[in-house]
């Protein structure tokens, strides 16, 4: 029995060294397959978004969306924006397909980030997105919402209480 318990852990011992265990993982993914790592591996989440309401200091349009889009890997798939009033009741909603990788900064129109779907509210509303991704192995996510600060279009800026 003793050399049964030594013969164990000179075994462990060896597969614990650090060559073993990258093939001890390239098996796991070999057997459970490639969305293993999406799965239960990769960082959550994959995509992030953050959106501000502006308005410009020259002439144009009359607002501005700020979008900040950071994906930490490469991912395809579908991005679902819409407006909300301040009780969080959508008002009017759009969505585009799209591939992201990194991270990438864009000033649009309202209309144009709408796809010219919503009118904008008089009243004080919000921006949000949500997004619908797979990965290169076919892994399916679902991240957000991500949504602007309210803003009140009688003031001009951020509505903040």
């Amino acid at each position: 029995m003793r050399d049964d318990l030594i013969h164990l852990r000179a075994t462990l011992r060896r597969w614990t060294d650090r060559d073993s265990f990258w093939l001890l993982l390239a098996l796991a993914v070999a057997f459970w397959g490639p969305g293993v790592w999406d799965r239960h591996i990769r960082e959550r989440p994959w995509i992030s978004a953050a959106l501000a309401i502006e308005q410009p200091a020259y002439e144009g349009p009359t607002l501005l969306i700020r979008d900040i889009v950071e994906a930490h890997s490469p991912v395809s798939g579908e991005r679902l924006i819409w407006i909300e009033d301040q009780e969080g009741a959508r008002l009017c909603g759009s969505h585009r397909e799209d591939g992201w990788e990194g991270r990438s900064v864009r000033t649009w129109s309202a209309a144009a980030f709408f796809d010219h779907a919503c009118p904008i509210p008089e009243t004080p509303w919000r921006a949000c997105t949500r997004f619908v991704v797979l990965t290169a192995w076919g892994s399916r996510g679902s991240f957000g919402p991500y949504c602007s600060a309210l803003f009140d279009p009688k003031i001009g800026t951020d509505h903040r209480r």
